[in-house]
């Protein structure tokens, strides 16, 4: 099973409001119970490989943050953002096409047939129809509210809603 994570995701998913208004402290997700609760859902014997894709804002921690995920066993690719707002659309789906691409090559020259993707983007939507086409079991796993509809309603993917309260760090 491989799991594919979109940091930027998870972050914005767990801080919506408070990366609004500025009020109250950032929360961060504990990527240790993230992936516990992520290996539930696959079945007797599978081996999991988990793929986290990591934008980075020029962010002090962000080395520490790739080196943990490493620790955990992650695959991690990440790419730097400069001069840009986090809410700014381009910065946003950064990852989109190429968690898009890399699906499309797991699935088709790694022969991969079990997926859960925790991300919420819309733009994700063609690349999970194309995979329900091949793929024996595709999972959206994410927060309640943060999924875009157009995932959800892709036809045979399952959904996770993941609980905020429960990953927090």
């Amino acid at each position: 099973m491989k799991v594919i994570v979109d940091a930027a995701y998870v972050f914005r998913a767990m801080n919506g409001f408070r990366m609004q208004s500025g009020e109250g402290e950032l929360e961060f997700a504990d990527y240790n119970k993230l992936f516990a609760e992520l290996s539930a859902l696959a079945e007797e014997g599978d081996e999991i490989s988990y793929h986290v894709y990591v934008t980075e804002y020029a962010w002090k921690r962000a080395g520490k943050f790739l080196y943990a995920l490493k620790q955990l066993g992650a695959v991690t690719k990440s790419k730097m953002v400069r001069g840009t707002r986090s809410r700014d659309r381009d910065v946003r789906d950064n990852w989109d096409v190429g968690i898009a691409v890399d699906l499309t090559v797991m699935a088709t020259m790694g022969g991969e047939r079990d997926f859960v993707i925790v991300a919420g983007s819309a733009a994700l939507s063609p690349a999970l129809e194309w995979l329900r086409t091949l793929t024996a079991r595709v999972t959206m796993a994410g927060f309640e509210g943060s999924i875009a509809g157009t995932l959800l309603a892709v036809p045979g993917v399952e959904v996770c809603v993941l609980d905020p309260e429960r990953l927090k760090l």
